[in-house]
């Protein structure tokens, strides 16, 4: 009789392994090559390191000598990122979650460096179900995730710094947001800070990009820094210098000495020639490179929203003297007139980023009215001249036309009056926003919508801004109040111009959006 053969695959041999492995790492006795980060160094076994890495391989087959078996890697920053690494080649466990997000997003980029996808994978993985955030630690996570295309990770990351905008865009590390996630921000509605205060956040980022730029040129290294991806084609501008060829000893055993002087002689003069009109063509081309990132973040501060009595506590600053030819040139910044308004969490998003709708009104919609009803998610802007047509700057203001929007006819009306409050006069304006239909059958619609009004000079005075509203009209309610502003006795001067012997002034209604339903 046979006997019966029973399979039994062992498997703590992989656990024996992974303890050998520990006691390899970072041992100096079990290790053939040194890996030098900074002043740190970290033994490794070659063979393991090559076949884990083949980036890795390909550097320490071309610096790897038996005479120096130390080889330094320039462009890792961080040694406890790298320290991790080699854990993951080593088959070590870690724990993520012990680990700062400062490191952990420089773990994912060398990751990507050294060709390690699986593990760039898992660390993104990770990274991406994050939902708590700090400050401190969200400039690079917005990076990161701007950098390896993690949306949902990137859509969550814009809304935290949209809810704590005042905070981070004086915070130290917003200087350290890539070009790309600044401009982000920036050109948002929902950045809700004072104006001031991000062209301050521009212009330092712009100190701080030029800053890392020229120390990367003197230390003759590649141009990558956290100051914008974008660096990277001025970057290959520079790498582009031709190398300096060097000679061993070894070479010229041989060759008379005299000789040897005369071609270094005219080596080096050829070389220095070189080097020198390299660096100036780079030179150049930097400064147009900086100067072109610079015009393009301007275009997205809203100098409309700076007076002069903001601007000109700027001028006595360092700031001011060094970015004065740029900030006298009106033409570079954005010329709208909206204005930034806070961020509120909503779980119903249109196709754009920054137009939404809240669950309240997207239930309002769907309960209060008919199948037919349409909703418009694009913001409707619309400009009114108010005039009084009497010669005063107080009384009743009322526009010169109306706009006509999902077929209802909209319109805007004002009531100016100075009041005296605590003994203290004060101007008062209170406006209204009228919806009327011509059909005659019964109709229904809800807006979200926001008023400002324009002074005539901006840099004298910012746009007045009434709070954003949630409005409901119908047939038989036509008028509804956009708010109401209290000002210093001639605040309102800004803003009503005499014109052809009547007071008027100017306002923007913005529609968030308009849900019409017709009975």
């Amino acid at each position: 009789m046979s006997e019966l053969k029973q399979d039994q695959v062992y498997t703590d041999g992989l656990k024996a392994l992974q303890k050998r492995m520990e006691l390899m790492y970072n041992n100096k006795e079990h290790s053939d090559t040194v890996f030098i980060i900074k002043k740190h160094k970290f033994y490794v076994s070659r063979q393991l390191i090559g076949v884990a890495s083949k980036k890795l391989d390909a550097i320490m087959k071309e610096n790897f000598t038996y005479h120096n078996k130390h080889i330094t890697l320039h462009a890792v920053k961080c040694e406890e990122s790298f320290s991790v690494i080699l854990k993951y080649m080593y088959g070590l466990d870690m724990n993520f979650g012990e680990l700062k997000m400062e490191v952990l997003c420089r773990v994912i980029q060398l990751a990507e460096t050294y060709q390690l996808e699986q593990f760039s994978k898992d660390l993104q993985c990770y990274l991406s179900k994050h939902d708590q955030f700090n400050i401190d630690s969200l400039a690079v996570l917005l990076n990161t995730a701007r950098n390896f295309n993690l949306e949902e990770l990137y859509k969550k990351l814009k809304v935290f710094a949209f809810q704590h905008a005042e905070d981070f865009v004086k915070h130290e590390s917003i200087v350290h947001v890539s070009y790309e996630v600044l401009t982000d921000l920036v050109k948002s509605d929902y950045f809700f800070v004072p104006e001031l205060d991000i062209l301050k956040a521009v212009l330092n980022w712009h100190v701080e990009m030029n800053t890392k730029e020229e120390t990367c040129i003197d230390e003759n290294q590649d141009m990558t820094s956290d100051a914008g991806s974008v660096v990277s084609d001025i970057s290959t501008a520079s790498t582009n210098m031709k190398p300096i060829e060097n000679n061993t000893e070894e070479e010229y055993q041989d060759i008379e000495q005299e000789e040897i002087e005369e071609k270094d002689e005219d080596n080096t003069m050829k070389t220095e020639a070189e080097i020198s009109e390299q660096k100036l063509k780079c030179s150049e081309l930097m400064k147009s490179f900086s100067e072109n990132v610079l015009k393009s973040l301007l275009l997205h501060v809203r100098t409309k929203q700076l007076s002069w009595f903001d601007i000109a506590p700027l001028h006595e600053t360092n700031l001011f003297q060094k970015y004065k030819h740029v900030l006298r040139d009106i033409k570079l910044f954005s010329q709208t007139n909206d204005t930034r308004r806070k961020y509120e969490p909503v779980p119903c998003q249109s196709s754009n980023e920054d137009e939404t709708v809240t669950k309240a009104v997207t239930d309002l919609v769907a309960t209060d009215g008919p199948s037919n009803a349409t909703l418009e998610l694009n913001d409707i802007k619309k400009m009114f001249i108010l005039i009084n047509p009497e010669l005063s700057d107080l009384g009743m203001y009322k526009a010169n036309e109306s706009h006509t929007i999902a077929d209802l006819k909209w319109t805007v009306r004002a009531e100016l009056r100075d009041v005296k409050k605590n003994n203290v006069y004060v101007d008062y304006v209170k406006m209204y926003l009228e919806c009327t239909s011509d059909q005659q059958s019964d109709w229904e619609c809800t807006i979200e919508c926001q008023v400002s009004l324009i002074p005539r000079y901006v840099f004298l005075c910012p746009n007045k801004v009434f709070p954003l509203q949630i409005m409901k009209f119908s047939k038989d309610e036509s008028s509804q109040c956009l708010g109401e502003l209290h000002g210093d006795r001639f605040w309102f001067d800004y803003f009503f111009k005499i014109k052809n012997n009547r007071s008027e002034f100017d306002c923007e209604v913005v529609f968030k959006w308009i849900s019409v339903n017709k009975k």
